[in-house]
Order: structure tokens, then C-alpha cells, then sequence
């Protein structure tokens, strides 16, 4: 919990773990203000017009996040094995519902093997009453370029 909310650009990425945690992540998003991206695993958790989801600028994203959480996903080659190269010094909490997605290419600051839903919920009553750290001009800055890119479409 302080590792998410002492962080200024928060960007979480769900997959097939995290299937039943739609109300938890949502409300973890809302809280926190933090940016997000889905996969094939978990589309549709999060609906596309949250003002969280930033598909459109994935990589503008992985790139210069400060923390990404990863919400019952294995970093693969999806999420380049969470290489450096891509997400450069941003420190990781893992929450999974299987080993896997805890311990593959690179592991978290915080790994948490759990119910994502559970651990979520857990993690937002611990944050109870406490502002965020976000970066509001990072993330308004992605959801713009977002909703330009979406409007080209």
C-alpha cells in the first residue's frame, strides 16, 4: 500500500488472474487515479471509456511509469518479460493467483500470492483516508493523447 500511494505514476496491468476483481480494481483505479492497461486475458474488466484506460498510449505508458502492478499477470513477451529496456527503473508489485505470474523474468519490490480481488480490497482499506502521490499532468497528459488517438480511430 505505501509503495502504491507514494508513487507518481502508477500504471496496472490486469490479466487472467484478475477476471473477478472488476468492482476491487475499479475502485483501486478511482482511488489512486493510476493509468491502465488490460490484455487479451482480462478484456472487458475495466470499460473502455474509464477515464484509467490509456491502450492507445501502451507504450508511452510502460515507459515512463514510476510503479506497475501487475494484477494475476505473467510478464511475457506481451510486456516485453518486463525488460528494463521498456519499463526502465519502475519498480513492480505482482499480485497473482498462481506462482507464475510472481516469479517469471522479474520479480516485484512486493509479490502477494492471493485472491486479487482480496488483496486489493485489503490493500484499499489499509489506504484508507490517505491522498495518492499521482502525478495528475502524467496522467491527464496519457488520457488526452488517448482519447485523440481513440477519436482518430
Amino acid at each position: 500500500m505505501d509503495l502504491l500511494w507514494s508513487a507518481k505514476r502508477v500504471l496496472v496491468i490486469s490479466g487472467r488472474g484478475a477476471r473477478d476483481a472488476g468492482p476491487e480494481l475499479i475502485s483501486l483505479l478511482d482511488r489512486l487515479g493510476a493509468v491502465y492497461l488490460d490484455t487479451g486475458e482480462s478484456r472487458g474488466l475495466v470499460p473502455d471509456d474509464h477515464p484509467s484506460v490509456v491502450a492507445a498510449t501502451r507504450a508511452q505508458a510502460m515507459g515512463e511509469a514510476d510503479l506497475v502492478v501487475t494484477l494475476g499477470r505473467r510478464l511475457d513477451f506481451q510486456l516485453a518479460y518486463g525488460s528494463p529496456a521498456v519499463f526502465g527503473a519502475a519498480k513492480f508489485v505482482r499480485i497473482g493467483t498462481v506462482a507464475g505470474e510472481l516469479r517469471d523474468n522479474r520479480r516485484g519490490e512486493v509479490g502477494m500470492l492471493a485472491d486479487t480481488g482480496l488483496a486489493l480490497g485489503a490493500i484499499l482499506a489499509a489506504a484508507e483516508g490517505r491522498e495518492p502521490a499521482t502525478d495528475r499532468t502524467w496522467v491527464e497528459g496519457l488520457r488526452a493523447k488517448h482519447a485523440g488517438r481513440v477519436a482518430k480511430r
